[in-house]
C-alpha cells in the first residue's frame, strides 16, 4: 500500500513507519523534524518531507515564558503544520494517517479528493481528557494544563471530517462512545515495544524473583511525568499510608509545576530521578520488583508495555491500557482512578504473597511480546479496510 504519515514531531510514528516498510509498504514520512534526524532514526526512510518552519517554532514556543503560553503556541502552531500538509500531501495515497490537533486543514483537503483518512487520537475523546483534567484541578487544588475550548472544538471537527479515528486502548475507544461519537469509526491499534531494549533476561527476572522471595522491602517504580494527571496526589498518599521498611519507591520523569509544592513530601519517601533516554530506562526497569502507574487519564501509557516487557507487576488504573494488559492477579491489578486506598490494599497483599508475585514475574518473563512488526501487521488490514470503501464508493 502507499501510505501517509503525517506527524508534526515523533511520537510513535517513526516506529510504525519504520516497521511498515520493513513489511514492503510505500511509506511518505511527513513530519517537522530535519531529513537528516529522520533518516539517523532509521536509514530505510527514503521518502521524506519536513516542514522546518513549524519544528523551528515550535521549539521556541517551547520556551519559557509560561506553560500557559508555551501550551497557546504549540495549539495555534498546529494550524502551521497542517496547512503545509494539505498542500504536501498530494496524489493517490491509499491512505493517509495523521494526528489530532494538527490535522482539520488537511482532513479538509482529503476530504474534497476523496483521499481515505485515519485520524490518530493517541488520549481519551478531547472532552474526557479536558473534564478529567478539571476534576482533578478541584480535587487537588491545584492548576492543571489542559485543552482549551478551541483545541476541544478543534478537534471534534477533526473527528467528523476523518474516515475513521484510531485509538490505542479500549478506554479511549468507549470515551468516544460515551461522547456520542459513532463508535463504528473508531478502531484500536495498541502500542508495540522494542523486544530488544526492553526485554528482561533470564537473570533480571530471577534476580528479581529471588529478591522478591527473600523478604526484602518490595522496590516499587513509576515512570513518567510526575504530574497531577499521572496520579501523583494519589501516590503522595500512598507513600504516606504504606510502611516505609516494607517499600522501596523510585519515580522517574519530568516534575510538572503543579507537583512542585508535593516534591519535598514525595522526596522523604522516594528516590526522585528527572527523564531518562530510553537507552538507561531498561536499567532502571530491571532494579524493581513493581511497576505503579495510578494515572488519571492515559489513552495508552508506553511505559506500561515498556515495564511489562521487563517482567514487572503492573499496578494500574482503568482509564489506560491496563484494562488490556492486565488480568488481575494474574501478571498485575487494575484499579479504579483517585483511589489510593485500593493501591495500599493490593501492595500490602503483594508484601504478604511474595510467592504469588514471584510468580506473576515468572509469567511475564515467559509471555509473548507485542513489537512494533505486530502494530504494523494490524495496521495494515485497518488501511485496507478504509482502501477498499474508498473504491466502492468511487
Amino acid at each position: 500500500m502507499r501510505i501517509a504519515i503525517v506527524v508534526p514531531g515523533r511520537f510513535h510514528a517513526f516506529q510504525l513507519a519504520a516497521a511498515l516498510i520493513r513489511r514492503k509498504h510505500d511509506v511518505t514520512l511527513f513530519t517537522n523534524y530535519p531529513r537528516w534526524f529522520v533518516e539517523r532514526f532509521d536509514p530505510s526512510f527514503k521518502e521524506v518531507r519536513t516542514c522546518l518552519l513549524h519544528g523551528v517554532l515550535s521549539r521556541i514556543g517551547n520556551l519559557p515564558p509560561s506553560t500557559v503560553v508555551r501550551e497557546y503556541c504549540s495549539s495555534r502552531l498546529s494550524v502551521v503544520f497542517s496547512r503545509w500538509a494539505a498542500r504536501q500531501v498530494t496524489g493517490d495515497w491509499d491512505c493517509v494517517h495523521c494526528y489530532s490537533g494538527a490535522s482539520e486543514e488537511l482532513l479538509h483537503t482529503l476530504r474534497r479528493s476523496g483521499t481515505p483518512s485515519l485520524l490518530f487520537r493517541g488520549s481519551a475523546h478531547i472532552r474526557t481528557q479536558a473534564r478529567l483534567l478539571q476534576e482533578e484541578a478541584e480535587r487537588t487544588g491545584c492548576q492543571i494544563d489542559r485543552p482549551d475550548e478551541w483545541m476541544v472544538q478543534r478537534e471534534e471537527r477533526e473527528y467528523q471530517l476523518a474516515t475513521k479515528v484510531l485509538t490505542l486502548s479500549s478506554f479511549a475507544q468507549q470515551t468516544f462512545s460515551m461522547e456520542g461519537f459513532p463508535r463504528e469509526k473508531v478502531v484500536v491499534l495498541p502500542l508495540g515495544v522494542d523486544a530488544g531494549q526492553f526485554r528482561a533476561s533470564a537473570g533480571v527476572a530471577e534476580e528479581r524473583s529471588r529478591r522478591i522471595l527473600s523478604g526484602a522491602p518490595i522496590r516499587i517504580l513509576f515512570v513518567g511525568t510526575l504530574s497531577m494527571q499521572k496520579g501523583c496526589w494519589d501516590l503522595v498518599q500512598m507513600m504516606e499510608r504504606l510502611p516505609a521498611d516494607r517499600f522501596e519507591w523510585r519515580l522517574i520523569g519530568q516534575v510538572t509545576p503543579e507537583v512542585r509544592g508535593l516534591l519535598p513530601t514525595i522526596c522523604r519517601y522516594a528516590e526522585v530521578l528527572p527523564h531518562q533516554s530510553h537507552q538507561t530506562l531498561a536499567r532502571w526497569y530491571a532494579d524493581a520488583d513493581i511497576f505503579l502507574f495510578p494515572t488519571i487519564h492515559d489513552g495508552f501509557a508506553a511505559v506500561l508495555i515498556e515495564a511489562q516487557a521487563n517482567a514487572l507487576p503492573l499496578f494500574t488504573t482503568t482509564n489506560c491500557a491496563g484494562p488490556d494488559l492486565v488480568s488481575d492477579g494474574h501478571n498485575g491489578w487494575v484499579l479504579p482512578i483517585r483511589s489510593p486506598e485500593a493501591f495500599v490494599e493490593r501492595l500490602r497483599w503483594a508484601d504478604e504473597h511474595r510467592e504469588e508475585l514471584a510468580a506473576m514475574v515468572r509469567y511475564l518473563n515467559q509471555a509473548e511480546l507485542r513489537t512494533w512488526d505486530n502494530v504494523a501487521a494490524d495496521f495494515e488490514p485497518i488501511a485496507a479496510s478504509l482502501r477498499a470503501n474508498h473504491y466502492v464508493s468511487n
